[in-house]
């Protein structure tokens, strides 16, 4: 992201299509993972949240059933506050970040704000 030297980028914990959710939820199980990337043949096709996927409901789909489809990408030189307007125009947890066509990670809403409050810090120690 441009202005920024505070953003975390998480690896993305990447599924194949086809993955039962209760499967999912195990191999989550006490890893403090938020974000799911779904992945057909090594192209996302979604994203899943972590919060609610232990529902009884959810448990017997496959994750491609439950995902968010709607996948919006950066590429790390936007400006944050363009970044943070994107998340809550698509009303969206997270965003991929892309280099040359390949995942590098994921970027939540949680990061930029992290982001924008230590830029905001740094500027204002620089003016003190």
């Amino acid at each position: 992201m441009s202005h920024s030297n505070y953003i975390r980028v998480t690896k993305p914990f990447i599924v194949e299509e086809g993955t039962k959710v209760s499967d999912l939820v195990r191999e989550l199980k006490g890893r403090g993972i938020d974000i799911v990337l779904v992945v057909r043949k090594g192209t996302p096709i979604g994203w899943l949240s972590t919060k609610n996927l232990d529902s009884p409901e959810r448990l017997s789909c496959e994750v491609q059933e439950i995902m968010n489809r709607n996948i919006i990408t950066v590429n790390g030189n936007e400006d944050l506050l363009d970044v943070l307007s994107l998340m809550i125009k698509n009303k969206l947890d997270c965003l991929l970040l892309m280099k040359r066509g390949k995942v590098e990670g994921v970027i939540t809403v949680k990061d930029v704000l992290y982001a924008i409050q230590k830029n905001a810090e740094t500027v204002s120690s620089q003016t003190s």
